[in-house]
């Protein structure tokens, strides 16, 4: 069974979801602000946005260490 946006919505799991989908085309790695641009040029929402604004100024080898990063949150 797949599990849509609306079931997503409001979990932590939803939100690494989200944040994933939007970070699709960034090379890595990368910056906090770089993830930051490229999540706004790609329309995530605001929540999504907070968290990202969220994450230590480091830099990233790939999406899963961002999304670990978000869920020590």
């Amino acid at each position: 069974m797949t599990t849509t946006t609306e079931e997503r919505a409001g979990t932590r799991a939803g939100t690494r979801w989200d944040v994933r989908g939007h970070l699709a085309d960034l090379d890595y790695p990368a910056t906090r602000d770089d993830i930051l641009r490229i999540a706004c040029r790609s329309d995530a929402d605001d929540e999504t946005i907070a968290r990202i604004r969220s994450l230590p100024a480091a830099s990233f080898n790939g999406t899963y260490e961002v999304c670990r990063s978000l869920a020590a949150r």
